[in-house]
This record gives structure tokens, sequence and C-alpha cells, in this order.
């Protein structure tokens, strides 16, 4: 329980009005004495004696501090009934905003503190009493209570702390509409912080992305180097695809955070970088992750990524296998790890790292990867053996599919290339690549050129600028003896990757049959 004490006592026309009787003021400043001394127990008797010869509102709330600070909570009720009872107490707004500031502050007591200074505002309208009147109100959460009293402010002083608080006020009641002019009114009388972070919670509530980004920008100004403002920008930014500016702010605040907080920041700023391809900020950036955080193995993961798109494949063995060791059941990354090993042909170690991997995590990939591994290292029929297992598991995946075509096209088994590549096309008719595969395949063995011609097409339709696909319908327009049409196609299919020597090779077939005697530089620079 609150102690309330008034350590220095000052004469006033407030305190004691009876200052004539010296007698009076020598009781009463003895007490006071004795209450500085924390001798409580002395001053009560004493202070009870004046409150029975005065009438002063000063020796009444004296006393009741003094019964408060003594635990005597019955007699300071006792006490302010009494007084109330006193026509001169019961007119006393002084009286009344003690009593009301006490039954809320020391008693939580708001229902009865309301009463108290609705009556005090009846005796004396003052801003000052209304000002008590509505934080009480807002303590029991009573905010048209509150907004009532704001009004009457409002009519005796313009001020704009009076607008933001009955702003906060309505919008603790969910009238935005009100809040909303509320703030703004008070913004029109000066540029505030909190109204601005306010006007921006609410737009951020309602979706309004660019309201909420205005206000925010403007409290950024208002106050520049406080973190709130700057992380909610930073998020909306990032939230509305503004990647520049969500860094901007990301960067902002990284090194005043810390804890949970920062290990958030900086996967943001990491994965906004991995997310623009910008791949050396993006490692830097998980690298301070893994500062930071050494038990979060986002960091590790995606330098393992990243090291893989930078062909630093020694690297990404190195982040794999730390991530690994902290988490044994990440099975992305044994598969990685495997693929790692097996791009720097160390088919040894990739084939230990995939038969790492437990049995409940064998996904489609594993089969793959590991079927990869054996056919390297010349193991063909385990290779076939692996594929085949991992149909029987995923007999409709269409990767596994393709990678059976692939195997049989490399020991030029044309008939089981075609029927794979049917079974595929029978699952997915739109898949482009399989068109496209199929297609060539009846264009190179020269067969079905009608059948591959409209495939091809196909194919595409949905990939218009793909250079395989364009030296692949080059191809089939060769077979068919549309040489000018196979010439287009093919010159655009090499203008597109100029070094690819099977395409390379097809456009001398082309020219041969067109009688171009030009060389294929010359052709592809007109």
């Amino acid at each position: 329980m609150k102690r309330l004490f008034i350590v220095i006592f000052i004469l006033s026309s407030m305190y004691l009005a009876f200052a004539e009787d010296l007698n009076v003021v020598k009781e009463f400043l003895r007490a006071n004495m004795l209450i500085n001394e924390g001798n409580i127990k002395e001053a009560i008797p004493i202070l009870e004696r004046l409150n029975r010869s005065v009438v002063d509102e000063g020796v009444v709330i004296k006393l009741a501090e003094v019964y408060i600070a003594a635990g005597r909570n019955d007699d300071f009720k006792k006490l302010m009934n009494n007084a109330f009872s006193n026509e001169t107490y019961a007119k006393n707004s002084t009286l009344r905003r003690f009593y009301a500031s006490t039954l809320a502050n020391v008693f939580n007591n708001h229902d009865e503190a309301v009463l108290q200074m609705k009556k005090a505002v009846e005796i004396d309208p003052s801003v000052e009493n209304y000002e008590l009147l509505a934080k009480i109100c807002e303590q029991r959460r009573d905010y048209a209570c509150a907004i009532q009293s704001l009004d009457k402010i409002l009519e005796k002083e313009i001020k704009p702390e009076y607008y933001y608080k009955r702003g906060m006020f309505y919008y603790n009641l969910e009238l935005k509409d009100k809040a909303i002019k509320d703030f703004e009114a008070s913004l029109k009388l000066e540029k505030n912080f909190m109204p601005l972070l306010m006007l921006s919670e609410i737009y951020i509530q309602d979706n309004q992305t660019d309201k909420a980004i205005q206000y925010l920008e403007e409290a950024v100004k208002d106050k520049p180097g406080l973190i709130i403002p700057e992380y909610r920008l930073a998020e909306l930014y990032r939230v509305k695809g503004d990647f520049d500016k969500a860094v901007k702010y990301y960067e902002l605040i990284a090194d005043k955070i810390t804890g949970r907080e920062k290990v958030y920041v900086l996967k943001q700023l990491a994965g906004i970088f991995f997310e623009k391809k910008e791949y050396d900020k993006s490692f830097r950036w998980f690298d301070r992750l893994r500062e930071e955080d050494k038990s979060d193995t986002t960091s590790y993961y995606y330098m393992g990524v990243i090291s893989e798109i930078k062909k630093d494949f020694e690297s990404a063995v190195k982040y794999y296998k730390e991530l690994i060791n902290r988490d044994l059941k990440h099975g992305f990354a044994k598969k990685r790890l495997a693929y790692s090993y097996f791009r720097l042909k160390d088919y040894k170690n990739a084939l230990e790292a995939i038969e790492k991997m437990e049995k409940d995590e064998r996904d489609v990939d594993y089969y793959r990867i590991k079927a990869s591994i054996l056919g390297e290292k010349g193991e063909k029929k385990n290779q076939l053996a692996v594929l085949q297992e991992a149909l029987r598991h995923y007999p409709n995946n269409e990767e596994l599919l393709m990678d059976i075509a692939d195997y049989y096209e490399k020991i030029k088994q044309y008939d089981k290339v075609e029927e794979y590549l049917k079974r595929l096309l029978a699952l997915n008719p739109n898949n482009a690549s399989a068109l496209n595969y199929l297609g060539y395949l009846y264009a190179d063995l020269n067969k079905n050129l009608e059948e591959a011609y409209v495939m091809i097409e196909k194919a595409l339709k949905m990939e218009p600028e793909n250079p395989a696909f364009l030296d692949s319908m080059a191809w089939v327009l060769y077979r068919l003896k549309r040489y000018n049409e196979a010439f287009t196609y093919q010159k655009r299919a090499l203008k597109l990757t100029p070094n690819e020597q099977e395409m390379i090779d097809h456009m001398k077939e082309i020219m041969k049959a067109l009688g171009i005697k030009k060389t294929i530089d010359e052709v592809l620079k007109e």
C-alpha cells in the first residue's frame, strides 16, 4: 500500500486557514515533525484533536494520509465519510480530488473514485479536475467516460495532447474514424511522434500500407534513431516488395537490437539479398547471423546453398557438415552434402553421405542423387536398380521418369526412352521438357515428324525463349525439309546460346541444305 507523506508543509490559504491560532499551528507543525521522523503513532492523536477542533481540509488530508500509512483503512473511510457529512467539506473539490485519487491509486476502487470526481467537477469544473476524472476513467477502462471528460476539457482549452488522449480512447473503443480525426487534429496543432505512430498503426491494421508508411516516415523524421518506427517501416517495405527500402531500415536497426529481435532482422536482411540473387551480400548477413546465434541452423544451410550456387563445393561441404553436426536429423543437409561431394567427383564420400540418411528421410531426391553417384562410378546396373526402386515408391514422379529416360538415352535404348517419356506425358501432358525431349528424339531418329512438330510447338508456347526448345524445332523442321523455317529457329537458338556445340552442328547442316556459304558468326551478326 502506498505511504502518503507530505515532507514539507507549506502554510497557505489551502492548508491551515486558521493560522491566526498559534496553538493550532504549533500542534500541526509538531504532528508534521513526528511524521517526518517516522513516529506516526504519536502524530495520530494530535491530528485527531485538531480535526475535532477546526474545519480545514489540510488537517483532514494529513490525518487521512497518516491513517493509510498506519494501515488503519477503516478509520480512513470513516474519516472521509464524516468529513463529507459536513456541508463545508461536501462542497470542497480539493478534498473530493484527494479522496478520489486515494481510492483509485491506493485502494484500487475506481468505481467509487469516479463518483467522487464527478461530484468534484460539479463543484469545480476545472481542467485539472476533468483531467483527473479522465485518468481514473481510463484506469477502469471506461473509455466513454474518459472521452466525455476530454470533451469538456477541449471546450475550455485546445491542446494537441488532449486531442491525442481522446484519440487513444476512441482507438481503444475501436472507433477508428474518430481516432484518426483526433490524431490528425493533434498533428495540426503540433507535429508529434505519438499521433504519427498511432495513425500508422491504424493504417497497418486496415492494410493501407502506403498511408502507414507515410506516417511512419514522418515519425522517423520527428524522432530519428528510434527502433520501433524504423522496424515497422522495414517490415512494411518488405511486405510491399520494396526490398531496397526494407534493407535500408533493417540495416539501421541491426546494430541497435539484441537477442531474438536481432536474429530475426539478420535473417530478413540475408533472406532479402538471397531473393534478389545478391549472393555475396546474402552470405555476409548469414555469416553475421551465424556469429550471433551459432545454434540457429538457418545460416549454415543457406551458406551451403550459396556456396553451391557459386560452385564453391568445398565450402558447401564445410557448411553442410557443420549443419549436420548441429542437427543430425537434417535430411536436406545430408542430401546437399552428398550432391556437393558428387560435384567434387568425390564419389566415395558422396555415397557415404547419402547413405547416412535415415529410412524415413529417404525421399525422391535421395534416390535420384544416389543413382547419379552410381552412374558416375560406372555402376550402371546399380544405377538403374536404384531408379526402379524409387519408381516403385513414387510411381507418378515426373523427375524420376525423366531420369530413367535419360538413363536409357545414354545407352541408346531409344524404345525405352520413348516408353518412359510417354508415361510421363500421360501423367502431365503439359510437361514442356518432356514434350521437347520426345519431340527431339523423334526428330533425331527421323520418325513421327508431324507428331514431333506438334509436341515441340506446344513446348515452345509455354517457354518461347528456351534455346533448347528452339533448337528442337529447328531440327524437326530440318527433317521435314522446311529449311528456311529451320534456319530462323536455329538462328534464334544460337543467339541465346552461341557456344553450344550441338546447336552449331545443327546450324551447319541447315546452312548446307540452304546453300549458305557464310560463317555462323556472320549469320548471327545479321
